[in-house]
């Protein structure tokens, strides 16, 4: 195993990984002597003590197979589990070796610490509208998950303003959502604020008091109000070849957007005003076209087929 973290004393390199250890979770550790150093001295293994008094298995010196320390001496790794506690953690690595008689002599004891942390939590935000109409209601969705494996089940989550002000709360539901590993998850309901214009609320997860500790991770929502919806824009996407209707054909009139149905029609409710509008499906090239929009108006868009650059192309 390779471990990238190191911690330097005058004797001895201790190795180890992760390089944020979490409460709770396995530490790899290992240790390096140079080539000066393992002639120098009688140690032939190394074992570990956590500040609880727990220890690892002895692990043997063999010959370093990294090329950066020639004639280096390193141990195997060996693993012991992180307090439950957030803060610095203090360990020693104890260099050990045997007489012929079995009793064992401490070489040399490397002290060490590293800062353990909180679990971590993905916040995850999905379905926001591209946009909402100022001071209507909108739904979107909130997922949770602690990334070392605790289980999400009815966590909480709040939902504040750019200021910090609290706006809703939430908790997500005991299954996860399907096709995931533990992202437990819910639906919320707000009210888009009254003043047209862009806004970024925070969402954060407030995992139980009761369990391990975790951060309280943390996920953007871009919000974009804009005033009520006052014309239709509809628009026809068919191929330009065979005049067949382009199903799930993609379109835009920013920050507006939807997907055409099988008969290849999409129906986009807008505040009057220019827009530039775009059409693409799977397979087409894109269509854009300029328009103001101050009526219920009706486009018709022809998509090309994106075919690959052949041959006959390259030479024509």
């Amino acid at each position: 195993m390779k471990l990238p973290q190191e911690i330097t004393d005058d004797v001895c390199t201790v190795l180890y990984a992760p390089q944020a250890p979490h409460v709770a979770q396995p530490v790899h550790l290992a240790v390096r002597l140079s080539a000066e150093r393992a002639r120098d001295m009688a140690a032939t293994h190394v074992f570990f003590r956590a500040a609880d008094g727990s220890e690892t298995e002895r692990a043997a010196f063999a010959p370093s197979s990294d090329r950066a320390h020639p004639g280096a001496m390193e141990s195997a790794a060996v693993s012991l589990v992180a307090p439950e506690a957030v803060g610095d953690a203090g360990w020693s690595a104890l260099l050990v070796h045997e007489d012929a008689e079995g009793t064992e002599t401490i070489d040399h004891i490397a002290a060490f610490a590293l800062p353990v942390a909180g679990h971590p939590v993905a916040v995850t935000v999905w379905d926001v509208p591209s946009a909402v109409e100022a001071g209507a209601d909108f739904t979107f969705s909130v997922g949770l998950k602690c990334t070392c494996g605790c289980s999400s089940a009815a966590w909480e989550f709040v939902i504040r303003d750019a200021a910090g002000r609290n706006l809703a709360r939430g908790r997500v539901g005991d299954v996860p959502l399907a096709g995931t590993s533990g992202l437990c998850h819910a639906a919320i309901t707000m009210a888009a604020p009254e003043v047209p214009g862009q806004q970024i609320w925070q969402v954060t997860a407030r995992p139980p008091d009761h369990t391990l500790p975790h951060a309280c991770g943390t996920a953007p929502i871009r919000i974009d109000a804009r005033p009520a919806p006052e014309v239709t824009l509809r628009v026809e996407a068919y191929d330009a070849a065979t005049g067949a209707p382009v199903d799930r054909a993609k379109v835009v009139a920013h920050p507006y957007r939807t997907f055409t149905g099988s008969d290849g029609v999409a129906l986009l409710r807008v505040p009057a005003g220019p827009y530039r509008i775009y059409v693409s499906g799977k397979s087409y090239f894109a269509s854009q076209t300029q328009e103001t929009v101050d009526k219920d108006l009706t486009i018709r868009a022809a998509l090309f087929v994106d075919r690959e650059f052949s041959d006959a192309d390259q030479w024509a």
